[in-house]
């Protein structure tokens, strides 16, 4: 489609129009688009016919009572599919208010006016957003061009005070780190790179890092092999927190309940194997933590550790501890 300067503003004019006001059910009168456009029904017819037979919108034409009425009928988003975009926004405590509502909006903006009536009706907060650090657009930049570009990254790690301030982890050390992905855990966003210094895979919360730089004179190691290590690597941690190294486990669970919450929580892969009529075996590989006991306390007598010894032990210890508790 060879223009001159404004035909060529008139066509990106109509196409918006025709992306952003209209659906099959809310179409627009040859009338309207005139009026919107400031300019001739011949013209806009041929718009219309060189839009649709070069495939860049597919319009559809629409008669009710003698009146012709045109619309774009494809979208790039489903509604369903906005829905889940927008709620993932709303939910995430990473995204302040404000900058929730900037998606948000942006987001409506890829569908017709009655699928953004519905979204609109749809919204709903499901919890409040806290004050994250404002840097953390800048700082995700910064990490995707790293691994674009293949370099290292350095920056200082910041942890929670209990007057609620952020202070340097390791009396402000420099991290240097070779980034691996952005990944989404526990409701926050985190960096998994290789620690250049300590030689070793590490996560690092993306609302904690500062002063984030990329060194445009050392290049990234690579540590994972296949695209399906990074989520193995994250599927060993509970709540993102582990010891040095992972270890195979061996769990007793009752059947009825634990059956779910293994594959849940460890995926079809995992190996499970019947013990008797009311038990049965599963071998898991994870991060020993605090949070892991934590988590297979929540269900009570339905699993119990059988290997390894020493975290039978551990799991003895902090029981006896959140028992001594609750006696005073």
């Amino acid at each position: 489609m060879s223009k001159k300067p404004g035909q060529k503003a008139k066509i990106i004019k109509l196409m918006q129009f025709f992306e952003q006001e209209t659906d099959e059910n809310c179409p627009a009168t040859m009338q309207q688009i005139t009026e919107m456009l400031d300019c001739e029904r011949k013209s806009i017819y041929s718009d219309i016919n060189e839009l649709s037979a070069e495939n860049v919108l597919e319009i559809e034409k629409l008669k009710k009572d003698r009146t012709t009425y045109y619309y774009h009928k494809d979208k790039l988003f489903e509604p369903s599919e906005l829905k889940l975009l927008i709620d993932a926004v709303l939910s995430s405590k990473m995204i302040t208010e404000e900058k929730s509502i900037e998606i948000i909006n942006k987001l409506k903006g890829l569908t017709g006016p009655s699928n953004r009536k519905r979204l609109n009706r749809q919204l709903y907060a499901t919890k409040n957003k806290t004050d994250v650090t404002k840097n953390i657009m800048s700082t995700i930049d910064v990490i995707q061009e790293a691994i674009s570009l293949g370099y290292c990254i350095k920056f200082r790690y910041y942890k929670w005070t209990v007057k609620k301030e952020l202070v340097e982890k390791h009396s402000g050390k420099v991290y240097t780190v070779s980034p691996a992905t952005l990944a989404w855990a526990d409701e926050n966003y985190y960096l998994v790179g290789y620690d250049e210094d300590d030689k070793k895979m590490k996560h690092f919360r993306v609302d904690k890092i500062k002063y984030i730089r990329m060194d445009n004179e050392l290049k990234s190691s690579s540590h994972f092999s296949t695209k399906d290590d990074i989520p193995l690597y994250l599927g060993k941690f509970f709540s993102m927190f582990g010891s040095d190294s992972d270890e195979q486990i061996t769990l007793l669970c009752k059947k009825g309940f634990m059956e779910n919450v293994i594959i849940d929580r460890f995926g079809k892969k995992v190996t499970m194997m019947d013990t008797d009529d009311e038990h049965f075996t599963t071998f898991i590989r994870v991060y020993p933590s605090k949070s892991f006991l934590s988590w297979l306390i929540s269900f009570g007598d339905d699993v119990k550790i059988i290997d390894p010894p020493n975290l039978k032990e551990q799991m003895k210890e902090l029981s006896e501890k959140i028992y001594q508790l609750y006696q005073k």
